[in-house]
């Protein structure tokens, strides 16, 4: 089992009292992390310390789709990027909160939040950049789950 602590860095929007993880610092070992968790001044950052597991990258990076997603739902768009590095690459040049590009939000006619056209793969895509579906001819989505079963002969 893989384990190592990870220090979240959570932007903090004063005006909702709710953060959005923007950072993670993967470190090998408990003292490691606390020491860089202290280094973050108190105010519109919050740094903490997680021991995790196995798939910690993609439990990251679902926890940063849930909160930008909570924040696209109430029309909050200036939302932070993802940036996970190591405690070397911090010590080298810090932690730089990135600004993703969600001009091409797309939501289902139910409201859900899907992901992002990305033009380049002219596709909906996740955080990570995977494809959860494309537009067919008529301009229907079908989600890639749905495809694949419309490939394998299914409803």
């Amino acid at each position: 089992m893989t384990e190592k602590y990870v220090v979240k860095v959570y932007q903090i929007y004063p005006a909702w009292g709710m953060g959005q993880l923007a950072g993670a610092i993967i470190c090998n070992d408990e003292d490691e992390a606390n020491k860089i968790a202290d280094e973050f001044e108190p105010g519109n950052v919050r740094a903490e310390v997680k021991k995790m597991t196995d798939d910690y990258e993609n439990d990251l990076w679902k926890e940063w789709a849930e909160d930008t997603d909570i924040l696209a739902k109430n029309y909050h768009y200036d939302v932070w990027g993802l940036n996970i590095i190591t405690a070397d690459e911090y010590r080298e040049k810090g932690l730089e909160f990135v600004e993703p590009d969600f001009s091409d939000e797309v939501y289902s006619e139910e409201g859900e939040f899907l992901g992002w056209y990305d033009g380049s793969k002219d596709a909906v895509v996740d955080a990570r950049g995977n494809v959860i579906g494309r537009y067919d001819d008529d301009g229907n989505f079908i989600r890639e789950n749905e495809s694949e079963r419309e490939k394998e002969g299914g409803e």
